[in-house]
Formats: C-alpha cells, structure tokens, sequence
C-alpha cells in the first residue's frame, strides 16, 4: 500500500470514527434534555396540584353557582397547565442540531403546531367559560355580576396564557432556524 492510499484510509477511518462520535453526542445531549424535561415535568405536576388545591380551596369560600363556576375554570386551568407541561416534555428531544433542511422543516411543523395548540388551547377556555356562565345564569341581581365579572376576569387570564404560550413556542421555533 501507498502512502497516498494509506493516508485516504486513515482520512476514512477517521471520518467515520468522528461521524459515530457525533452521532453519539448528539443522542447523548437529547437523551439529556428528555431527562431533564422529565424532571422539569415532575416538580411542574406537583405545582400545578398545590395551585389547583389553593384554587379549590378558594372556590369553597364561595356557594352555590358561584362555587361551581370558579371550580369549573379551576378544572380547566389545570389540565391546560397539564397539558402545557407534557408537551414539554414531548418536545425536549428536539434540540439537537439538525441539517439545513431538516431544521427548516422542523421550524414549519413547530410553528405549524403551536398554532395548532393555541387554537385549542383558546377552545377549552372558552368553553370553561360557557359553562362557568351557564352557572352564573342561576343567579339575580348583583350576584350575577358579579359571578359574571369573576369569569370574565378568569377568561381573560385564560386566554394570556394561551398567547403567552403560543408566543413562547413561535420563538422556540424561530431559534430552531439558527444554526
């Protein structure tokens, strides 16, 4: 063998040895984000029942209608913070550098899926908050007002956060695009 074809060897050899490396690297930094994200999920469970607890308990002070309509979005904040917290984790692995093209599409489908999730995300609340008003219908007078501006002023929290999170997910998307 030439030292010509021993040097091209060794190039490949090399190549292919870094590429596997790399290859490794890369699975290795998203198996850590999922763990860490799996984590992360974990300790935000525990928040999101101590403030769903808090909420209930606040819901309590009040009777009747009233009560039923504040557990009522109470319910529905939570398992939009559920459901907030387990695409979280779905979406930690991916962060791995990816080529051109790739990166490209995987900005579309994420920016494609945020929008997605905003929609619903503005669906559950409004429904929350048809049927927080159904209950506010019971009631006469001032009651009523102010059962109703109780769950305008919940919806409206509602709705922040679903912008608030369709926001945060478009700019995880615009940085995909980064290299």
């Amino acid at each position: 063998m030439n030292k010509f074809s021993q040097s091209t060897l060794l190039l490949l050899v090399m190549h292919f040895g870094f590429l596997g490396n790399s290859a490794s690297a890369q699975s290795s930094v998203a198996e850590n984000a999922k763990s860490v994200a799996k984590k992360d999920f974990v300790s935000a469970q525990a928040k999101i029942l101590q403030d769903y607890t808090y909420a209930t308990e606040q819901c309590s002070k009040r009777t009747g209608p009233v009560e039923n309509a504040c557990k009522i979005q109470a319910r529905a904040k939570r398992e939009a913070d559920e459901e907030d917290a387990k695409r979280m984790v779905d979406r930690a692995g991916y962060t791995v550098p990816l080529p051109d093209q790739a990166r490209k599409k995987a900005s579309d489908d994420a920016r494609a899926s945020a929008k997605d999730d905003y929609k619903v995300a503005i669906d559950k609340v409004m429904q929350a908050d048809r049927s927080a008003a159904a209950e506010c219908s019971k009631l006469h007078g001032p009651d009523h007002k102010t059962c109703s501006s109780e769950v305008a002023a919940r919806t409206a929290d509602g709705k922040r956060r679903a912008k608030y999170n369709y926001a945060r997910d478009v700019e995880r998307a615009k940085a995909m695009t980064v290299p």
